[in-house]
């Protein structure tokens, strides 16, 4: 106890020592397990922004035949 209240900036190492130890392991398991991999948001947008359009142009349609009428 009294190593941790003689140096207070050794508590700041240790715990930024801990804090990247972690940062690393979740990287590593990431990298490595591909379970633990994200999804590819960049294609689920990119699918979103096609059926927004896709579903624009049929609205589109729609108020183009209602006005005809």
């Amino acid at each position: 106890m009294r190593l941790l209240e003689a140096n207070p900036g050794l508590n700041v190492v240790w715990i930024l020592l801990g804090a990247i130890g972690l940062g690393l392991i979740v990287f590593l398991l990431r990298k490595f397990i591909p379970g633990l991999k994200g999804e590819d948001t960049i294609e689920d947008e990119k699918k979103v922004a096609e059926d927004n359009v896709k579903r624009r142009i049929v609205e589109y349609k729609e108020e183009e035949k209602d006005e005809e009428e």
